[in-house]
Protein backbone atom coordinates (compact mmCIF):
# COMPACT_ATOMS: atom_id res chain seq x y z
CA UNK A 1 0.00 0.00 0.00
CA UNK A 2 3.00 2.48 0.70
CA UNK A 3 4.36 1.74 -2.81
CA UNK A 4 0.63 2.42 -4.33
CA UNK A 5 0.61 5.62 -2.45
CA UNK A 6 3.89 7.06 -3.30
CA UNK A 7 3.35 6.44 -7.21
CA UNK A 8 2.62 9.34 -9.35
CA UNK A 9 4.10 10.50 -12.66
CA UNK A 10 7.13 11.93 -11.03
CA UNK A 11 8.01 9.15 -8.79
CA UNK A 12 7.20 5.89 -11.21
CA UNK A 13 10.22 6.01 -13.29
CA UNK A 14 11.78 5.65 -9.77
CA UNK A 15 9.28 3.10 -8.91
CA UNK A 16 9.66 0.95 -12.23
CA UNK A 17 13.54 1.17 -12.39
CA UNK A 18 15.12 1.32 -8.91
CA UNK A 19 18.54 2.12 -8.50
CA UNK A 20 18.84 0.93 -5.20
CA UNK A 21 18.38 -2.86 -6.70
CA UNK A 22 21.81 -4.52 -7.08
CA UNK A 23 23.26 -6.94 -10.41
CA UNK A 24 21.43 -9.92 -8.59
CA UNK A 25 18.09 -8.32 -7.71
CA UNK A 26 17.72 -7.08 -11.34
CA UNK A 27 16.73 -11.02 -13.00
CA UNK A 28 14.31 -11.25 -10.19
CA UNK A 29 12.60 -8.04 -11.25
CA UNK A 30 8.77 -7.10 -11.97
CA UNK A 31 7.80 -3.96 -12.79
CA UNK A 32 9.76 -2.88 -9.88
CA UNK A 33 9.80 -5.39 -7.16
CA UNK A 34 9.99 -8.86 -6.90
CA UNK A 35 8.16 -11.03 -9.84
CA UNK A 36 5.20 -12.78 -8.52
CA UNK A 37 6.30 -16.15 -10.25
CA UNK A 38 8.84 -15.89 -7.66
CA UNK A 39 6.77 -16.15 -4.48
CA UNK A 40 5.02 -19.22 -5.40
CA UNK A 41 8.31 -20.59 -6.63
CA UNK A 42 9.84 -20.01 -3.41
CA UNK A 43 7.01 -21.91 -1.76
CA UNK A 44 7.25 -25.12 -4.45
CA UNK A 45 11.23 -25.60 -3.38
CA UNK A 46 10.61 -25.28 0.26
CA UNK A 47 7.66 -28.26 0.11
CA UNK A 48 10.38 -29.91 -2.53
CA UNK A 49 13.09 -29.75 -0.48
CA UNK A 50 11.44 -31.30 2.47
CA UNK A 51 9.54 -34.59 0.15
CA UNK A 52 12.30 -35.88 -1.96
CA UNK A 53 14.59 -36.98 0.96
CA UNK A 54 14.16 -40.83 1.82
CA UNK A 55 12.46 -41.84 4.73
CA UNK A 56 16.10 -42.50 6.12
CA UNK A 57 17.12 -39.08 5.01
CA UNK A 58 13.88 -37.23 6.63
CA UNK A 59 14.15 -39.03 9.72
CA UNK A 60 17.81 -37.61 11.07
CA UNK A 61 17.30 -34.56 9.35
CA UNK A 62 13.77 -34.24 11.54
CA UNK A 63 15.84 -35.40 14.69
CA UNK A 64 18.14 -32.48 14.58
CA UNK A 65 15.61 -30.24 13.68
CA UNK A 66 14.27 -31.29 16.86
CA UNK A 67 16.82 -29.98 18.86
CA UNK A 68 16.20 -26.78 18.21
CA UNK A 69 12.45 -26.40 16.91
CA UNK A 70 9.02 -27.21 18.10
CA UNK A 71 7.48 -30.61 15.79
CA UNK A 72 4.76 -28.47 14.05
CA UNK A 73 7.71 -26.33 12.48
CA UNK A 74 10.06 -29.44 11.65
CA UNK A 75 7.39 -31.13 9.94
CA UNK A 76 5.46 -28.16 8.41
CA UNK A 77 6.41 -29.07 4.94
CA UNK A 78 6.19 -32.69 4.89
CA UNK A 79 3.30 -34.50 2.96
CA UNK A 80 1.34 -31.13 1.83
CA UNK A 81 -1.90 -31.79 1.71
CA UNK A 82 -4.03 -31.69 -1.41
CA UNK A 83 -5.75 -28.82 -0.67
CA UNK A 84 -2.36 -27.00 -0.53
CA UNK A 85 -0.84 -28.24 -3.80
CA UNK A 86 -4.01 -27.07 -5.61
CA UNK A 87 -4.39 -24.19 -4.36
CA UNK A 88 -0.70 -23.30 -5.23
CA UNK A 89 -2.02 -24.55 -8.61
CA UNK A 90 -4.57 -22.16 -8.60
CA UNK A 91 -2.34 -19.24 -8.01
CA UNK A 92 0.16 -19.75 -10.76
CA UNK A 93 -2.44 -20.51 -13.32
CA UNK A 94 -3.79 -16.67 -12.02
CA UNK A 95 -0.56 -15.20 -12.39
CA UNK A 96 -0.12 -17.23 -15.98
CA UNK A 97 -3.27 -14.96 -17.07
CA UNK A 98 -2.39 -11.64 -14.99
CA UNK A 99 1.53 -11.48 -15.93
CA UNK A 100 1.19 -11.33 -19.72
CA UNK A 101 -1.19 -8.59 -19.56
CA UNK A 102 0.59 -6.50 -17.55
CA UNK A 103 3.73 -6.53 -19.56
CA UNK A 104 1.52 -5.82 -23.15
CA UNK A 105 -0.07 -2.85 -21.64
CA UNK A 106 3.82 -1.96 -20.64
CA UNK A 107 5.07 -2.36 -24.42
CA UNK A 108 1.55 -0.51 -25.80
CA UNK A 109 2.43 2.56 -23.10
CA UNK A 110 6.21 2.09 -24.58
CA UNK A 111 5.35 2.09 -28.11
CA UNK A 112 2.50 4.92 -27.45
CA UNK A 113 4.88 7.12 -26.24
CA UNK A 114 7.62 6.91 -29.27
CA UNK A 115 4.76 6.42 -31.84
CA UNK A 116 3.52 9.91 -30.67
CA UNK A 117 6.36 11.81 -30.23
CA UNK A 118 8.06 10.61 -33.49
CA UNK A 119 4.54 11.71 -35.22
CA UNK A 120 4.39 15.11 -33.95
CA UNK A 121 8.37 15.43 -34.61
CA UNK A 122 8.00 14.54 -38.27
CA UNK A 123 4.44 17.26 -38.24
CA UNK A 124 6.81 19.80 -37.06
CA UNK A 125 9.98 18.85 -38.75
CA UNK A 126 7.71 19.30 -41.76
CA UNK A 127 5.93 22.39 -41.02
CA UNK A 128 9.08 23.66 -40.22
CA UNK A 129 10.51 23.40 -43.71
CA UNK A 130 7.33 24.36 -45.28
CA UNK A 131 7.93 27.68 -43.59
CA UNK A 132 11.72 27.10 -43.71
CA UNK A 133 12.57 28.18 -40.08
CA UNK A 134 14.20 25.89 -37.73
CA UNK A 135 12.47 27.69 -34.90
CA UNK A 136 9.05 26.01 -35.43
CA UNK A 137 10.90 22.49 -35.54
CA UNK A 138 12.63 23.10 -32.21
CA UNK A 139 9.73 24.86 -30.14
CA UNK A 140 7.04 22.42 -30.83
CA UNK A 141 9.34 18.94 -30.09
CA UNK A 142 10.13 19.88 -26.40
CA UNK A 143 5.84 20.39 -25.85
CA UNK A 144 5.23 16.93 -27.77
CA UNK A 145 7.79 15.14 -26.22
CA UNK A 146 6.41 16.54 -22.40
CA UNK A 147 2.36 15.49 -23.43
CA UNK A 148 3.51 12.56 -24.89
CA UNK A 149 5.94 12.06 -21.67
CA UNK A 150 2.39 13.27 -19.22
CA UNK A 151 -0.10 10.44 -20.92
CA UNK A 152 2.88 7.43 -20.48
CA UNK A 153 3.22 8.61 -17.24
CA UNK A 154 -0.05 8.02 -15.96
CA UNK A 155 -0.23 5.14 -17.54
CA UNK A 156 3.00 3.49 -16.01
CA UNK A 157 1.61 4.31 -12.81
CA UNK A 158 -1.59 2.22 -13.52
CA UNK A 159 0.24 -0.79 -14.19
CA UNK A 160 3.01 -0.31 -11.42
CA UNK A 161 -0.02 0.34 -9.09
CA UNK A 162 -1.84 -3.39 -10.98
CA UNK A 163 1.69 -5.12 -10.69
CA UNK A 164 1.89 -4.77 -6.86
CA UNK A 165 -1.35 -5.38 -6.15
CA UNK A 166 -1.13 -8.88 -7.86
CA UNK A 167 2.32 -8.91 -5.59
CA UNK A 168 0.54 -8.13 -3.07
CA UNK A 169 -2.55 -10.95 -3.44
CA UNK A 170 -0.60 -14.01 -4.16
CA UNK A 171 1.33 -13.37 -0.87
CA UNK A 172 -1.96 -12.96 0.78
CA UNK A 173 -3.40 -16.25 -1.13
CA UNK A 174 -0.28 -18.16 0.18
CA UNK A 175 -0.70 -17.07 3.48
CA UNK A 176 -4.15 -17.62 3.39
CA UNK A 177 -3.71 -21.53 1.86
CA UNK A 178 -0.86 -22.29 4.10
CA UNK A 179 -1.17 -23.19 8.00
CA UNK A 180 0.14 -20.78 10.72
CA UNK A 181 3.31 -22.40 10.76
CA UNK A 182 3.52 -22.65 6.85
CA UNK A 183 3.13 -18.98 6.32
CA UNK A 184 5.66 -18.15 8.46
CA UNK A 185 8.03 -20.45 7.31
CA UNK A 186 7.58 -19.13 4.18
CA UNK A 187 7.38 -15.12 5.06
CA UNK A 188 10.87 -16.07 7.04
CA UNK A 189 12.02 -17.48 3.69
CA UNK A 190 11.10 -15.03 1.33
CA UNK A 191 12.96 -12.45 4.01
CA UNK A 192 15.86 -14.71 4.13
CA UNK A 193 16.01 -14.93 -0.02
CA UNK A 194 16.01 -10.97 -0.76
CA UNK A 195 18.43 -10.26 2.42
CA UNK A 196 21.25 -12.77 0.87
CA UNK A 197 21.22 -10.57 -2.42
CA UNK A 198 22.46 -7.93 -0.11
CA UNK A 199 24.82 -9.90 1.47
CA UNK A 200 26.41 -11.73 -1.49
CA UNK A 201 27.09 -8.40 -3.10
CA UNK A 202 28.54 -7.17 0.18
CA UNK A 203 30.51 -9.82 0.36
CA UNK A 204 31.77 -9.39 -3.49
CA UNK A 205 32.79 -5.96 -3.42
CA UNK A 206 34.71 -6.67 -0.09
CA UNK A 207 36.70 -9.45 -2.22
CA UNK A 208 37.82 -6.88 -4.94
CA UNK A 209 41.21 -5.00 -4.20
CA UNK A 210 39.82 -1.39 -5.42
CA UNK A 211 43.81 -0.03 -5.55
CA UNK A 212 45.65 -1.39 -7.81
Amino acid sequence: ETLDLAADPNTIPYLLFPTWRNSLETPFLFLGDIHPYLLTNLLRSMIDRENQDSDDDYSLHLNLDLVNQPLKIATAWKDPSDELVTRIDQIECTMRLMVPVLMDRMRKAQRGFVARVSEDWVSSYRGGKKEKTVTAITAATPASVDEAAKVEMEELVSIFVDANRLRKSVIMDIVGATSEHQAALFLEGLCQFLVGFKISVSSWLNQIDFSD
